[in-house]
């Protein structure tokens, strides 16, 4: 067996009578705060889990926070997550276009009834609107990279929150 057992590596601990606490150690050299600790988780995300983070607003209600987080990450009930999982569910085309399968990114993005309405979304808030945005997640880093002070930022990730619950919505009625 290689070296770096755990008896090996026991050796090297101090052991004392002092009680055991909790203490923050950070790059920046000052104590906790959920800002140093947000600092801290941005600097080193990529590490620890790459791709994107989801950034939670609390102008948001929490089950739409949910639900969109779960569609960044391609988690909700759409047709074809629900034919992996092995419910029978017929046709898996797109409920609205009928062209493409349906999965979040084409439901809630690229489908030509949703650019219609991230279109007009984007037209009404002033900011500019790409061709097409290729997901759940790059329309919201479109929304949160929008220019203007911290609660106009705010306010448009409210509403494109809110739209993707609402188209999310009209396809279940």
């Amino acid at each position: 067996m290689g070296g770096g057992g755990f008896d090996d590596n026991m050796g090297e601990v101090v052991f004392d009578d002092n009680e055991d606490k909790w203490y923050w150690q950070n790059d920046f050299g000052v104590d906790f705060s959920v800002k140093t600790g947000r600092r801290e988780m941005m600097e080193n995300t990529n590490a620890i889990m790459p791709g994107r983070l989801f950034f939670w607003n609390n102008w948001v209600i929490k089950k739409v926070n949910v639900f969109v987080w779960r569609a960044c990450l391609n988690r909700i009930p759409t047709m074809d997550a629900l034919q992996c999982r092995g419910v029978e569910v017929g046709s898996t085309l797109c409920p609205n276009c009928g062209m493409t399968v349906e999965s979040a990114d084409h439901l809630l993005v690229k489908c030509m009834v949703a650019r219609t309405i991230w279109w007009q979304i984007c037209r009404w808030a002033k900011i500019p609107c790409p061709t097409i945005f290729e997901s759940v997640g790059g329309l919201l880093d479109h929304a949160n990279a929008s220019v203007g002070e911290k609660n106009r930022k705010t306010v448009i990730n409210l509403i494109f929150q809110t739209m993707l619950w609402r188209i999310w919505l009209a396809r279940n009625d």
